[in-house]
């Protein structure tokens, strides 16, 4: 989704992805400058233009939740004083709300699942002012020597790995507890692999990237465990930000959803069907997805993880 709103001295040429955009950074970076131009321009002041794929509005410091009710299938801008970010259900009604939203806020909404992909700050080239992602994700794939693989949870993913590898495979419990879990178990070295799902932890990148910076570990920051094997064989779907439109508050939300519809997936334990000593010709299920593997699938920790799938 595509914005851009301009008056004779400045312009904003704004690219967004997915339910949740926030637009932090610095003071004086122009981020209340916007906000303040989408109100006048709405108010209809002629100095402001503005063109957007969707609905733009933004939402008057006092306004309520009725106003998302009102206003659907639009792009809300909320900025930090806003009233309603200080509504007690706000992850509630932001979630139920058919709407995308742009948070121009320092404050940590670490109640949203928003992608590190989707924090931005303003960067500025001549009068032109342009969101661009505070952290850059980590592209290697290549794994050697990991002895130790950290993953957010024990849910599914950490379920995987337990299943597929022969190395000491442990849980952070949850992803705002990844960097004192690992600080604490002095997993600091190249031998640790750490897995989190990059769809929901934006909150979390600072504090890690921090870490990173101080130690040497290796990370694989997929989207979604769902999500990786929704682009695997024998699905080969590629799921986008741009695929959940504002039904779905994160990527890992719809590809959960689309593998749960695919092979009854579910996300507190491991499905038969992604096990590694599981094959197809042992399930009686009449399943589109039924092939014909009959020997289980070993992998290596330092294959490429794009070809890491269960099937």
């Amino acid at each position: 989704m595509h914005i851009s709103i301009s008056s004779k001295r400045c312009k904003y040429e704004l690219d967004i992805h997915g339910k949740y955009s926030v637009i932090g950074g610095d003071s004086g970076s122009g981020k209340s400058t916007l906000y303040k131009m989408i109100m006048l321009w709405e108010a209809e002041n002629k100095a402001i233009k503005a063109s957007c794929d969707y609905k733009l509005h933004a939402m008057a410091i006092n306004e309520n939740s009725s106003f998302l009710e009102n206003n659907e299938g639009c792009i809300i801008v909320i900025d930090e004083y806003c009233k309603i970010l200080r509504e007690p259900d706000i992850s509630t009604i932001l979630r139920k709300s058919k709407n995308y939203f742009i948070l121009i806020t320092r404050k940590i909404l670490d109640f949203l699942p928003v992608s590190v992909d989707n924090y931005y700050e303003m960067k500025t080239s001549g009068i032109v002012h342009a969101n661009v992602p505070v952290y850059p994700r980590f592209k290697n794939r290549d794994y050697i020597g990991v002895k130790t693989i950290v993953t957010e949870d024990k849910r599914s993913g950490y379920l995987y790995f337990k299943d597929y590898y022969d190395c000491d495979v442990k849980s952070a419990h949850s992803k705002s507890e990844v960097v004192k879990y690992l600080i604490k178990n002095k997993l600091i070295d190249p031998s640790v692999l750490v897995v989190y799902d990059a769809a929901a932890f934006a909150y979390q990148a600072k504090s890690f990237y921090d870490f990173c910076n101080q130690y040497n570990v290796q990370v694989l920051d997929w989207e979604s465990f769902e999500h990786e094997i929704l682009l695997n064989y024998p699905f080969n779907e590629k799921l986008t930000q741009d695929d959940s439109s504002y039904l779905y508050e994160s990527l890992e939300q719809l590809s959960t959803c689309v593998l749960s519809n695919k092979i009854r997936y579910n996300k507190s334990s491991l499905t038969n069907c992604l096990k590694k000593e599981f094959t197809c010709d042992r399930c009686n299920r009449d399943c589109e997805f039924k092939h014909s593997r009959t020997k289980p699938r070993t992998f290596s920790i330092n294959e490429n993880i794009k070809n890491i799938s269960a099937f």
